[in-house]
């Protein structure tokens, strides 16, 4: 017998939040002031809360912010969600989008790593931090 998935109020907004910020990888701080700013009252303990269920559920990446302090979370495209595990994630420092490791330069890789060091990578949790080229462009000009 499949297990009926509980969907509350705050469930479905919080979805729905980090559906149309998809390309980020957001606190669960930033998620929580995302969703206040919109007419709803949402407790923090209630949105850390859903979103372990929902990374559980593995409809979530979760991964150590860039303060390395707390988790940043991002919402796996279900249409999308096999390949999201299959592949590293390069995320920008300064305007947090992430990106995704194609798949011929994900193989050069591996193939380089298990070769020269017998190393094989776990992709669920990985994320590659840096500059974005638009980043770059701006930091350059300074």
């Amino acid at each position: 017998m499949e297990k009926k998935e509980y969907v509350t109020k705050t469930r479905t907004l919080l979805i729905e939040f980090l559906k149309s910020h998809k390309s980020q990888r957001l606190s669960a701080q930033e998620i929580c002031q995302g969703l206040t700013s919109d007419d709803s009252c949402i407790n923090i303990t209630t949105v850390y809360r859903t979103l372990e269920k929902l990374w559980e559920e593995k409809k979530l990446l979760k991964s150590k912010g860039p303060n390395e302090k707390s988790f940043v979370y991002q919402f796996i495209d279900p249409a999308d969600a096999s390949s999201c595990h299959s592949h590293l994630h390069l995320q920008c420092t300064r305007c947090g989008k992430v990106f995704h490791l194609n798949h011929e330069a994900m193989d050069a890789l591996e193939n380089r790593l298990l070769a020269d060091y017998g190393f094989s990578v776990d992709c669920d949790d990985s994320v590659m931090q840096g500059l974005c080229k638009e980043c770059k462009s701006i930091e350059s000009e300074k």
